[in-house]
């Protein structure tokens, strides 16, 4: 949360201390937070790999399982089969952990780089002296360049939450089919008595 200045009253050297006072915590902050949208962007590309590696061989682990089991008309293959779904699952979602918190940290710096821009603009209802002015407008086109590159992050993470929910969109379509398909065999074959070898 950035702290807010109250304008002294006074002698012009007072006033040129308020200014640049002002001016240099804007600038900590803004350089705080393009370290920290650097950084994102350092880990988010070797983590969308292994995401991407990871929820590959998952779909591969998927469709093996349902090669195997999924034409079985055995409850004991089924129930091993929507097990097997489970696991897939709880790996899916942690290979997407890393990502919701990282879309937590995007939301925090969002945040922090409304505050900012919010803190520029009403400070420059203050009337600083034109030197002061040009250097807090040019620090709110850099605020816009780094939101910009904030938001190509948030959207990377979008695209990696829309495969993952793709991912297991399809693991609950084939837990609902296997589902079905076991309560449909598991009355065939638990309750329909077998033929007995006296009537014949």
């Amino acid at each position: 949360m950035l702290t807010l200045w109250c304008k002294p009253h006074g002698v012009l050297a007072l006033e040129d201390e308020y200014w640049k006072g002002a001016l240099q915590q804007f600038q900590e902050a803004f350089q705080s937070a393009r370290l920290e949208v650097k950084d994102y962007n350092v880990k988010l590309h070797s983590q969308i790999r292994e995401f991407k590696k990871g929820l590959a061989s998952l779909e591969k682990k998927k469709n093996q399982m349902m090669l195997w089991f999924g034409a079985s008309y055995d409850p004991e293959d089924l129930n091993h089969l929507l097990k097997g779904i489970q696991r897939l699952r709880r790996s899916a979602e942690d290979l997407y952990r890393p990502f919701a918190e990282l879309q937590k940290n995007l939301e925090n710096s969002g945040t922090k780089l409304d505050e900012i821009e919010a803190e520029i603009r009403r400070q420059l209802v203050e009337t600083p002296t034109p030197a002061y002015t040009e250097s807090l407008t040019s620090n709110l086109n850099d605020l816009s360049t780094l939101k910009a590159d904030l938001g190509k992050v948030v959207t990377q993470i979008g695209k990696i939450r829309d495969l993952h929910d793709s991912f297991t969109a399809r693991l609950n379509e084939s837990e609902q089919s296997t589902r079905d398909k076991l309560s449909s065999y598991s009355r065939a074959f638990y309750l329909q008595p077998l033929p007995s070898v006296f009537f014949q």
